[in-house]
């Protein structure tokens, strides 16, 4: 079994008498070869990868918060955008029909300069 033969390598490689590997067995084996500096280090090493995993939660936290914040942010322009447009398009459709009405204007002021047009004496 494959498995087997994996699993018998990784005890190997660990120094590990798979015959002794209960939860007791293995306590016991790392208790008799860890002195109380290594067991200090390695508590010291515990607690510190401890703290950087919550600090890189805290920090992943207040990023996830920061994108939500500024997918806000840009749906906001967004709408802002689609109401300008909209104001624009209404505007200019209210004032394309006046291109006619300013050219006779046009007409009228330029008949006035030349002496004629509906106010001439």
């Amino acid at each position: 079994d494959v498995c087997s033969s994996d699993l018998k390598a990784a005890y190997e490689m660990a120094g590990i008498d798979p015959a002794v590997a209960t939860a007791d067995g293995l306590r016991g084996e790392i208790s008799e070869k860890i002195t109380e500096e290594t067991a200090t280090k390695l508590e010291g090493l515990f607690r510190v990868t401890y703290d950087k995993v919550a600090e890189i939660r805290g920090m992943t936290a207040d990023q996830l918060q920061t994108l939500r914040d500024s997918l806000a942010d840009v749906a906001e322009i967004l709408r802002y955008q689609a109401a300008i447009e909209e104001n624009t398009r209404r505007t200019a459709e209210h004032t394309q029909p006046l291109a006619a009405k300013l050219d006779d204007v046009i007409d009228e002021l330029q008949s006035i300069k030349k002496g004629g047009g509906i106010y001439a004496k």
